[in-house]
């Protein structure tokens, strides 16, 4: 399935902006120390956010997911 195809159904392949700024600071924090230099615009990419969290979760144990309510 294409990107355009999801977009056209309804689904973004972006995060939504203007969230809780908690989410959005953990996403700062995120972007910081994985060191993605090229990911520094807004909206950011829903897979390029994935990705960065597969490259890390294994080496940074001290952060921790934040629980949004």
């Amino acid at each position: 399935m294409s990107t355009s195809a999801v977009a056209k159904g309804g689904v973004s392949p972006y995060l939504p902006l203007n969230q809780a700024p908690v989410l959005e600071h953990q996403i700062q924090r995120l972007l910081a120390v994985s060191k993605n230099t090229h990911i520094i615009s807004k909206p950011y990419k829903a897979h390029d956010i994935y990705n960065v969290l597969q490259t890390i979760r294994h080496t940074l144990h001290y952060i921790k997911p934040c629980r949004i309510s």
